[in-house]
């Protein structure tokens, strides 16, 4: 608000002083050929010859007692002070509604009794260029404000048009103004004037093109945006992990994991779903020990979740990556996350290659207490173990159960044959 309360004083000292733009801008005007670097310049030369109006005696006196007044920090008495003025020229009338719509776009709850000023005061059309063209931009600024997009989107290129001046901001509220109103496509020739115009790089038209494309899914254009993104402001550290997440949407997984990686190596890693897809990204890479140790590391500091998908994650790595004793172990706590018969039924391979049989037992034991579909893989990995302690009778009576199960009858029924022919030799009843 104070902020807002400064640049309306400067508003109100500049009508006061009864427009006096042109005489600065005259120089530039003496070079028709030179081209407009600020709207004052282009104003200077689309209005050349054009008479300064001033408000009548009567008229700038009850504004010098406004200004006195808002001077004072008492706004609402230099608006009444304002109203109270019978104004009879089209000039005055213009000239005043424009001060009263000024101050009360920086009063709460006023916006729109000030657009209504504002409004009346450039409908006229006699204001002198420079407070003509602020009338028209503070209308489009007030639209934006109360989400009146389209209205805004008239009121700028109204503004555009009565100046014949390009300003990069204007084109940037315009993009903004379409991207709120769904009008995506209509983004990117606003967004690209604004690029085009700059005299360095601003991440703002580049994010409004980011958007446009993201929301028709045009993941590929989204990536060169990012990729410009990337290039201009290489210190923003969102832009790093965004286009590895983008490279992953339009299947380059190579890039993907070039561009994640570095990102992570800069510590710019600040979402869950960033170390999330890192680490899947080195999984599907066929790098499943990075996989693992980072999913382990982010469980540890914090960044990620210790919930089934990310420890089932991690064991899946580390037995990829031939680690069988954390494969094992973390099969065993996704099993007790999840209360999962698959996730003990992979453990229990994991002791198997292990030769860890009584952990091998006990887990396959807990993948048929919780229930899988798999029962015979895990009776058949039960009849393994106990065969290679040597306990052939357990060793059959679980082979036999595996025989039951369609898909381990075959392999069962070859072992259990094996271990009864083993048992008679020894003499062991079955």
């Amino acid at each position: 608000m104070k902020r807002q309360k400064i640049l309306l004083t400067g508003i109100l000292c500049a009508c006061v002083t009864l427009s006096s733009q042109f005489v600065a801008s005259a120089a530039f005007a003496a070079e028709p050929t030179a081209a407009p670097k600020t709207v004052d310049q282009a104003l200077a030369v689309k209005y050349k010859g054009h008479k300064t109006k001033v408000a009548s005696p009567k008229v700038g006196k009850k504004v010098i007692e406004a200004f006195d007044l808002y001077s004072e920090d008492k706004p609402k008495e230099a608006i009444q002070v304002l109203k109270d003025i019978n104004t009879k020229k089209d000039f005055d009338k213009a000239y005043v509604d424009r001060l009263i719509g000024s101050i009360l776009a920086g009063e709460d709850g006023q916006v729109k009794e000030a657009m209504k000023y504002l409004k009346s005061a450039v409908a006229l059309n006699v204001l002198n260029p420079k407070e003509q063209a602020e009338g028209i931009r503070i209308v489009g600024d007030l639209q934006m404000q109360e989400k009146q997009y389209k209205d805004a989107i008239a009121s700028y290129k109204s503004w555009m048009d009565y100046t014949s001046f390009q300003d990069k901001t204007i084109y940037v509220r315009m993009a903004q103004a379409n991207y709120e109103i769904g009008k995506y496509a209509a983004m990117i020739p606003l967004a690209d004037k604004a690029i085009q115009l700059s005299d360095k790089p601003d991440k703002n038209p580049y994010i409004l093109k980011l958007s446009s494309y993201y929301e028709r899914k045009q993941y590929k254009n989204s990536v060169k945006v990012l990729e410009e993104l990337v290039r201009l402001f290489p210190e923003d550290e969102k832009w790093w992990a965004q286009l590895g997440m983008f490279y992953m949407l339009i299947d380059d997984y190579d890039k993907a994991l070039a561009t994640m990686s570095l990102a992570y190596k800069k510590n710019l890693f600040t979402k869950e779903s960033q170390f999330k897809a890192l680490a899947q990204l080195y999984y599907n890479n066929s790098v499943p020990y990075k996989a693992a140790k980072i999913v382990e590391k982010h469980i540890a500091k914090g960044d990620l979740k210790s919930d089934d998908k990310m420890v089932t994650l991690m064991a899946n790595a580390y037995r990829s990556a031939k680690e069988f004793d954390k494969a094992a172990k973390y099969y065993g706590e996704a099993a007790r996350l999840k209360n999962d018969g698959e996730l003990y039924r992979k453990q229990a391979s994991m002791y198997l290659m292990l030769e860890q049989y009584n952990s091998a037992i006990k887990a396959a034991k807990n993948a048929l207490k919780v229930g899988l579909k798999k029962k015979g893989s895990a009776n058949m990995m039960i009849a393994e173990a106990h065969l290679y302690q040597k306990n052939l009778k357990d060793a059959h009576k679980y082979a036999v159960r595996a025989a039951k199960d369609p898909t381990t009858r075959k392999m069962a029924e070859g072992w259990s044959g094996y271990i009864a022919t083993k048992a008679q030799q020894k003499g062991i009843a079955l």
